[in-house]
């Protein structure tokens, strides 16, 4: 969106900036959103987003509560890129986050999840994956550098070299 405000203009997006690494650009900072922000802008993010519209207010008020209660998600709802996620796992039906580690996790899982819906993939089963993965490294560790690991049907295909 921003290359047709701005065609002639490269971007770079990054959470810590050092002048040091990039001392012929321009900063921009976001700015933390108001608590009057927040609100507005959480409600027209969850009615662009719900798909049940008939059940908005509720879920804003639901919304409300967890910014009210979790010190986390109050927090990370000041930042606008973060508060959009927040509506996400929010209608997700995610737990608010415990801890700041906690909520990018659940963004991850949420991207995740949601580009293999867009691929038309089933969502592996997480213990499985682990397992997979635990085998096929215990494997590379045995034939060592000879080893290959193929992407297949399993989940790997694992063959000595």
């Amino acid at each position: 969106m921003l290359s047709k405000w701005l065609p002639q203009e490269e971007i770079l997006a990054i959470s810590r900036y050092d002048s040091r690494f990039f001392p012929d650009w321009d900063q921009q900072k976001l700015l933390p959103l108001s608590k009057d922000q927040i609100e507005r802008y959480s409600y027209q993010l969850l009615a662009a987003i719900s798909s049940d519209v008939s059940d908005l207010e509720y879920t804003f008020k639901q919304f409300q509560t967890h910014l009210q209660q979790n010190r986390v998600v109050s927090l990370a709802s000041r930042n606008p890129l973060l508060l959009g996620f927040l509506v996400q796992l929010s209608l997700a039906g995610t737990q608010p986050p415990t801890d700041r580690a906690s909520l990018y996790e659940q963004i991850i899982d949420l991207w995740y999840l949601a580009l293999l819906r867009e691929r038309g993939t089933t969502v592996p089963d997480l213990d499985s994956v682990i397992l997979h993965v635990s085998i096929a490294q215990a494997f590379k560790i045995g034939y060592g550098k000879s080893a290959t690991i193929r992407a297949g049907e399993s989940l790997f295909s694992l063959q000595p070299g």
